[in-house]
């Protein structure tokens, strides 16, 4: 932490700037075997208290034992399919849909939701194997619960088993922990973008093939999408009647249950066991009991009722519904195509491509969320079955443009005033001989310049699951590729005092001088949601996917959708952007998604001293995205009014903040950095000098300045009038003599900030 002063009437103060996000005392800390968590805040640290002796024989107790944990698991996964082929398995999967899917958006959030996405999407595999038992068991409450802890075992102790490959494989650096990581997010993690930005790709994408896909399926793409949002509709509807019913029955049972805890207090000690204490509850208390009986017995026969039977309004949804259904026991090859692998969760399995099952003449749709997040997959894969070669010449090609369109335009709507331009052209050396590539795009704003390159390509279903060389082929074609044309691109401005670029016929289009670029972004936008391995790219460096001595920032198209609308200030972006990239050499910082990354710098900052997290293992946050999550189910109509997240910057520095961009004067973006770079403390001394400067500017028009000394540089911001602006050159001279300050950014203008007529000028010296 630096201290800076500056005098002022003989006295003396500090000002503390460049204020980092210092690891201090834990707030928690948690001994889980060999492992320590630590909880700094909504911040989550792990680190291995093993030494290698301890840790060699400690693997070697791991791989005696895989053989018969494999065992156990393949058991239970016997038992549970048992379970469920003999009994009826459209009231199980109705059961655990309204116990694991719904929750309610004004309360319910990621880090509390009690449900687990891929219990249901499990319990879908399984019934889909076996044909639906015409004379099923009879199904109770004791059933119902032998199935969830059998669902929960399984998923964790899957989990587990293929942790512990490390010890019959050996440690294999960050091909093992890539693998782990996969798996972990295949089992357990589930919602990779909002469902409005979902939305709002899928209808810019896929009406364009509409004549292909109303020739070949009788239904348009809006129609595919209104029939989902219609079986949305009306399971959102039957469930709430569903609560409606059993609010009050949960009221009375919640209130039967202190009147338990009450009258147990002094009787722990007076019954020989539990039983028999709860028999005499029993007794005394026969109306508390009843009401308790009643709710159990409304959950008992919701099993019945049909909250997840799809009715089609018309041939239409009919037909959509029928395009991605599948019926009992089309999905055999769950248990049979993997025999070593009978039944296990990473199986692949058919739901994914048609989730809707079709029993009886009837519809039903048990996991909504998996259906609308996989919107735009599942019309892709229609279109692809259909016609490879039309998939192939026309889709493909079309949604390559539509990245590369989109992309641009989102980046312009977070930099107004930027200039774009898109496919260009250049020629290189290629093994002698000069070659003319493409580049998807450059934008400048100010003096700052992004390269753009996008890819179109998506993760396959093995590489989501943990294989690791169809990962490589993906992420190659995804990350690797688009790294080295804008790497290359790169070069090729920097091999040169000025880069000509030209149009696809060779006519030139602008020529990038170097020497007025004062910062240069390579930005990777990928039409699949990457989530962890974008936001962890030295891990893909490992894998040798990125060569170079350059970070990119490689983005997914819709979480790109979600920062173009939280990000408010077009430097913000770009002090976002310098911050986020220096993070990727933190590599014990493990974010789950670029829009953790973004929270914590709106709420923190991205300000994470390496030295002092380097005994750590991982370093994960948690809970950051909660405003987020909270401000688009608003913006979704699903709760009330949330206010949009954003970082504090107090009004007066924001105003100035503001003008600096709306003027753009010469080092404008530099400025507006420097004064970003602060802490909230330093924030608010700013803020309030730049009220007073300007107050007393106003009180006899002379000119009033406030200075800090910086890392690098000194900031001075005056109020000066028109008339004396120049001699903003000369006070800066004096301040490099006097204080040996290398540089002086100075900020003058005119009172006050929300004036018309403002001007705002930025004068900078270096020291010979």
């Amino acid at each position: 932490m630096r201290h800076s002063k500056r005098k002022k009437s003989k006295k003396k103060w500090a000002k503390k700037l460049h204020k980092r996000m210092a690891i201090k005392k834990p707030d928690e800390i948690i001994q889980v075997g060999p492992v320590t968590i630590a909880r700094f805040g909504r911040a989550v640290q792990m680190k291995s208290n093993l030494d290698n002796e301890t840790h060699k024989q400690y693997i070697e107790q791991i791989k005696k034992g895989r053989p018969q944990f494999k065992n156990a698991i393949d058991n239970m996964i016997n038992q549970l399919a048992d379970l469920i082929e003999t009994h009826d398995s459209l009231m199980i999967l109705n059961s655990f849909a309204i116990s694991n899917l719904f929750g309610d958006p004004e309360t319910d959030k990621e880090i509390t939701h009690e449900g687990l996405e891929s219990k249901v999407e499990y319990l879908l595999s399984i019934a889909t194997a076996y044909e639906y038992s015409d004379n099923p068991k009879e199904l109770n409450s004791e059933l119902f619960g032998e199935i969830d802890i059998l669902l929960s075992k399984i998923l964790f102790q899957v989990f587990w088993y293929f942790g512990t490959e490390i010890a019959e494989k050996g440690d294999q650096g960050i091909t093992s922990e890539l693998r782990q990581k996969l798996i972990s997010s295949a089992l357990f993690v589930r919602g990779e973008a909002f469902w409005i930005h979902i939305r709002k790709t899928f209808l810019e994408l896929f009406p364009k093939h509409n004549e292909f896909i109303l020739r070949e399926f009788s239904f348009t793409a809006e129609q595919f999408l209104a029939t989902l949002e219609y079986a949305e509709s009306i399971t959102n509807k039957a469930l709430q009647d569903l609560f409606n019913q059993i609010e009050e029955p949960c009221r009375k049972a919640k209130k039967s249950y202190e009147i338990f805890v009450q009258w147990s207090q002094d009787k722990v000690n007076k019954y020989p066991s539990f039983e028999q204490m709860i028999e005499a509850y029993k007794i005394e208390n026969p109306e508390a009991v009843q009401d308790v009986n009643e709710l159990f017995e409304i959950f008992e026969t919701t099993a019945n009722q049909n909250i997840f039977k799809i009715v089609p309004r018309d041939k239409t949804d009919e037909m959509v519904l029928t395009s991605i259904s599948c019926s009992f026991g089309d999905n055999r090859d769950f248990f049979e195509k993997l025999p070593d692998w009978k039944g296990w969760p990473l199986n692949p399995s058919i739901i994914y491509e048609r989730p809707v099952i079709y029993h009886s003449g009837d519809f039903y749709l048990f996991h909504i969320p998996l259906v609308l997040r996989a919107l735009g997959y599942l019309l892709e894969r229609l279109i692809e079955s259909k016609d490879h070669t039309y998939y192939e010449t026309h889709f493909l090609p079309d949604r390559d443009v539509y990245v590369e369109k989109k992309g641009i335009e989102l980046l312009q709507k977070i930099l107004p005033d930027s200039r774009a331009y898109p496919n260009l052209y250049y020629p290189v050396i290629i093994n002698g001989t000069e070659s003319w590539v493409e580049t998807d795009g450059l934008l400048l704003f100010g003096d700052t310049l992004f390269i753009l390159e996008t890819k179109a390509g998506k993760l396959t279903a093995s590489a989501r699951r943990g294989s690791i060389l169809r990962l490589k082929d993906n992420l190659d074609e995804i990350i690797g590729k688009a790294y080295e044309q804008s790497l290359r691109t790169l070069n090729y401005i920097k091999s040169t005092n000025e880069a000509p670029f030209f149009d696809e016929k060779h006519n030139p289009v602008i020529s990038i001088k170097v020497s007025e670029v004062n910062d240069f972004f390579l930005i990777n936008i990928s039409f699949a949601q990457l989530t962890f391995l974008a936001s962890h790219l030295a891990s893909i460096k490992k894998l040798g996917i990125i060569n170079g001595y350059e970070w990119p920032w490689t983005i997914s198209l819709n979480d790109l959708r979600a920062i173009a609308e939280i990000i408010e200030h077009p430097v913000e972006f770009i002090h976002y952007l310098k911050s986020r990239i220096k993070a990727n050499d933190i590599e014990q910082l493990q974010f789950y998604d670029e829009l953790d990354y973004l929270m914590v710098y709106l709420k923190e900052g991205l300000y994470i001293d390496s030295k002092k997290i380097i005994e750590f293992t991982q370093v994960t946050p948690i809970g950051y995205t909660e405003e987020l999550d909270s401000y688009f189910m608003y913006k979704e109509g699903l709760r009330s009014k949330v206010p949009k997240p954003k970082q504090h910057i107090p009004p007066n520095l924001e105003k100035l903040i503001t003008m600096l961009e709306k003027n753009k004067p010469l080092g404008f973006i530099r400025a507006a950095l420097i004064l970003l770079d602060c802490d909230d403390e330093s924030r608010k001394k700013i803020d309030y000098h730049l009220e007073r400067i300007e107050k007393e500017y106003l009180v006899d028009k002379k000119p009033h300045s406030v200075r800090w000394e910086l890392k690098d540089c000194a900031l001075l911001v005056a109020c000066v009038p028109a008339h004396m602006d120049n001699m903003i050159d000369e006070w800066m001279n004096r301040y490099i003599q006097k204080n040996h300050i290398h540089n002086v950014v100075a900020i003058s203008y005119t009172p006050n900030l929300i004036d018309k007529d403002i001007r705002v000028k930025i004068l900078s010296a270096e020291k010979d």
